[in-house]
């Protein structure tokens, strides 16, 4: 369960970096991915992440947020929610 929990983690973080450090466009991220990534990156940690956008949102928009999120992450060391 412990490796299992880690394999999905790490995936995770590779999507979301791959978003957030990839090329910026106008196509839509669905909301679903957005929720997915987050939930499995930060599932059991000290951070809350919370997506509020329902509709699917450019590629820059999340970009921009996943930005932000790396940096409250890195602001936050005691864990919190971020929304």
């Amino acid at each position: 369960q412990l490796i299992w929990d880690s394999v999905k983690s790490a995936s995770a973080r590779i999507r979301f970096f791959r978003i957030a450090f990839g090329a910026a466009s106008d196509d839509p991220v669905v909301r679903n991915e957005v929720t997915s990534i987050l939930t499995e990156m930060f599932d059991g940690g000290r951070l809350a992440v919370e997506w509020g956008p329902v509709d699917a949102q450019t590629r820059k928009a999340v970009r921009c947020a996943f930005l932000a999120i790396l940096c409250l992450e890195t602001a936050m060391p005691f864990g919190g929610q971020i929304r």
